[in-house]
């Protein structure tokens, strides 16, 4: 997957890698964070919060619903 994000231009990008495989989301994040799209969403587990920020990406919002949460990026305002 990581070596073909780049590749694949989207202004909406949903993640879900595996709960159990925690590093894909960093990994993930930091590549899209060099082109960021408007909005990544990321699904994962209220056990794990991903980082607030990745790069361009920063977190904008977290919703928390049962075992699962959404964090959603958007690029970073430009100074």
């Amino acid at each position: 997957m990581l070596l073909t994000l780049p590749r694949h231009q989207a202004g909406i990008v949903f993640l879900d890698p595996p709960y159990s495989q925690e590093r894909e989301y960093a990994a993930a994040l930091e590549v899209l964070a060099e082109a960021p799209p408007a909005l990544v969403v990321a699904q994962h587990s209220v056990r794990f919060t991903p980082a607030d920020a990745y790069g361009a990406l920063a977190r904008i919002k977290i919703v928390r619903q049962g075992d699962n949460a959404l964090s959603f990026y958007a690029p970073r305002p430009s100074p």
